[in-house]
């Protein structure tokens, strides 16, 4: 049986048993330890922002970023129609109500027109902006509706880390921002988020949230916070591979170079739009076929290969949890969704590998 090419799964650089057996002889192992800061001051780094907290997850670092900016009941938050759950779920536990506004055909980010339309309407507190698939949303377009409007935006980044935007890293070019850090992104600490800040009074009131709203050891509160601090054997997971991570988003740009060469002129589907003043991080390269059906056909065909590939998101506004929110929709995540499949992308993918997949594919369309 031939080795299974998986989507995308962790590439472990680094001298990773050296750190956690640091951890662990050390007895080092909650997110007191001194490896955390370390870990935070490294993706602080990377995102070319002043402070970072690393948390349990992506999510609770979205959570955590609408607390700390203070929203809460009455509020109105905005998010797109195409984008991960956790995104949605944030807004609904900060206790806001969630507004959906879908995404341009040219980047697959927020419809600027369309979310200016929204804003007049609705009166958001924050808008959740999603780089998609690591793709850099149109912040320029997006900071000028903030200053216009004076609303908060919180950059959902999860699979950007080390996207660039006008030859700026996206992750903190607003209020706040968050990275994911689960098992198959650019850089993994088995679970794992960090939110991205830029302010040193933010840093302090997030500082507190993130630790139950302490200010230090004692069983002394200021207010109601949570459970949220990366622990030390998660981030010195992260601490090994980030040393390398420059080298890592370069090895995910080639498979995505190589992949645009492939497929540059097939008729049969068309891969993500990406605009010429950004540098996506690339993080799973996908392509939109024409229909449902020809996607789920490429996916079983790959399947039976050993090769997986997967369907992307489904807009928010068509599934049962989230149809009850005021969506403005122009139809295009719906248009998308259930036509794009990701193909494998892992940063340790190899060559012979990548050519087996795009080979793989040429079969199927031959056989169309």
């Amino acid at each position: 049986m031939k080795k299974k090419i998986p989507l995308s799964i962790p590439d472990l650089k680094g001298d990773i048993k050296k750190y956690l057996n640091k951890a662990i002889n050390e007895n080092w192992v909650s997110s007191a330890a001194p490896g955390v800061k370390k870990f935070e001051q490294e993706v602080a780094k990377i995102a070319k922002c002043k402070y970072a907290i690393a948390t349990i997850t992506g999510s609770a670092a979205l959570h955590l970023a609408l607390k700390t900016l203070k929203i809460g009941k009455r509020d109105k938050v905005i998010v797109p129609d195409f984008t991960f759950a956790a995104t949605i779920n944030a807004v609904e536990l900060s206790g806001a109500e969630p507004v959906i506004v879908d995404i341009g055909e040219n980047d697959w980010n927020l419809d600027i027109k369309l979310l200016e339309k929204a804003i007049l309407k609705v009166k958001p507190a924050a808008v959740i902006v999603v780089h998609t698939l690591g793709h850099p949303a149109d912040m320029k377009s997006l900071l000028k509706l903030k200053k216009k409007y004076k609303f908060k935006i919180i950059e959902d980044a999860a699979g950007a880390m080390g996207a660039e935007y006008l030859k700026k890293r996206v992750g903190c070019m607003a209020d706040l921002g968050i990275f994911s850090f689960n098992g198959n992104k650019v850089l993994t600490t088995g679970s794992g988020g960090a939110l991205l800040i830029n302010s040193i009074t933010l840093l302090r009131r997030a500082n507190i949230l993130s630790k139950q709203g302490k200010t230090n050891a004692d069983y002394k509160y200021i207010c109601s916070g949570y459970n949220y601090k990366m622990s030390n054997i998660n981030a010195s997971l992260g601490y090994a591979q980030i040393k390398l991570f420059n080298q890592t988003l370069k090895e995910k740009l080639k498979i995505a170079k190589i992949y645009d060469f492939a497929f540059k002129n097939i008729d049969k589907f068309s891969v993500m739009p990406r605009n010429k003043n950004v540098k996506s991080s690339c993080w799973l390269y996908s392509l939109k076929m024409s229909s449902k059906k020809e996607a789920k056909s490429l996916i079983n065909y790959l399947k039976k290969r050993n090769i997986e590939a997967r369907f992307f998101w489904v807009n928010l506004s068509s599934q049962k949890p989230y149809k009850k929110y005021n969506c403005f929709s122009n139809g295009i995540a719906r248009k998308l969704s259930e036509k794009i499949i990701s193909l494998p992308s892992s940063t340790n993918l190899s060559q012979k590998e990548q050519m087996l997949v795009i080979k793989s594919i040429f079969n199927w369309i031959q056989k169309k």
